[in-house]
């Protein structure tokens, strides 16, 4: 993982920026010819419309005093299910149980809800009496299961499993499960790792697994210890983070707030957008993902600016209004 809390992961990810260096996350399950064809077959369609993924890792050790289940196993799989889904989670729920030490969780489960419609979740243990190291992704025409525990021509399989509704009732139909060959490009994880790491350092282009990819799944590990902290309190289990400083207003984790920025009761700001100094935000206002607002503007109460926008200095938005997805403000007077 990239670090240990998100502020920490958005400091390395500005310094590598900031010298123009090359930060990779040891992701590795992303660089598997498994999960690579995984990853392809679903953009080409082959299980439809992507309904849900779940993955379990497990086994017997190694157990671990500096940190506990959650952070030692499922950083992987939290990374290729963010891959796949292509969005950060609008609901992170976990649950930890801890059987060898008071503090330490030795079992997890953890909750994703997508705001596509798609639901995940990852089991991870150290107290399993067999090794298992399975994804399944389930679609509307198909199913997918990696098992790192099978040989090569065996380590992903397609299910062309389908639902069929007849007189309102869904009814399944099992198909011959097909294993995908991989042979012809398999290697050895780590090493297509590596590989990929001298091959950004040379172009200068990121890898799959960069400082900004491994921010998203060190913004989910973040979330999911606050979940199970919270259930240890007797509080609620679903997530709503507050903001230092912002009473009564949410913003995610990774975003970034500059200095002289005021904001108002009721506004929430999501994954990876950035408020620039002298923004002035109203009440009740909503803020997607990925929207950059500022330097100076002003934006009125009631606001809703979705996902991938940009407002520019010099804009100011009314009470009450709606900006659509990727939409740009520009700021050029001639």
């Amino acid at each position: 993982r990239l670090s240990l809390t998100c502020r920490d992961g958005k400091e390395l990810v500005r310094v590598a920026r900031e010298r123009k260096k090359i930060l990779l996350v040891g992701h590795v399950l992303q660089y598997h010819a498994a999960v690579v064809t995984l990853k392809k077959m679903i953009r080409e369609g082959r299980i439809g419309r992507l309904q849900y993924i779940y993955s379990r890792r497990l086994s017997l050790g190694k157990i671990r005093r500096e940190e506990n289940i959650l952070w030692s196993f499922a950083p992987h799989d939290l990374s290729v299910i963010l891959s796949i889904t292509g969005e950060a989670p609008s609901f992170v729920e976990s649950v930890g149980n801890s059987f060898l030490h008071a503090q330490i969780p030795d079992v997890t489960v953890t909750n994703l809800k997508f705001p596509s419609g798609i639901g995940a979740h990852v089991f991870v243990s150290w107290l399993n009496p067999f090794k298992e190291q399975r994804l399944v992704v389930v679609g509307s025409s198909g199913m997918l299961v990696f098992d790192d525990t099978e040989p090569v021509e065996r380590k992903l399989v397609f299910y062309p499993h389908t639902i069929n509704w007849q007189n309102g009732i869904p009814v399944p139909h099992e198909a011959q499960s097909v294993p995908i060959d991989i042979s012809t490009s398999w290697k050895e994880p780590l090493r297509a790792e590596c590989e990929a790491f001298l091959t950004a350092v040379r172009t200068g282009e990121p890898p799959i697994t960069s400082g900004e990819e491994g921010l998203r799944v060190l913004s989910v590990l973040e979330l999911s210890q606050q979940s199970m902290e919270q259930k240890e309190k007797g509080r609620a289990g679903v997530l709503s983070p507050a903001a230092p400083g912002f009473p009564d207003v949410f913003i995610h984790p990774t975003t970034a707030v500059d200095d002289n920025v005021s904001i108002g009761r009721g506004t929430k700001v999501w994954h990876f957008s950035h408020l620039l100094a002298g923004s002035r935000i109203g009440s009740n206002c909503t803020i997607g993902q990925n929207v950059v607002i500022g330097p100076d503007v002003t934006i009125g109460n009631g606001c809703r600016i979705q996902n991938n926008v940009s407002v520019y200095k010099g804009v100011t938005l009314e009470d009450g209004v709606f900006c659509g997805p990727s939409m740009v403000f520009t700021n050029i007077l001639h």
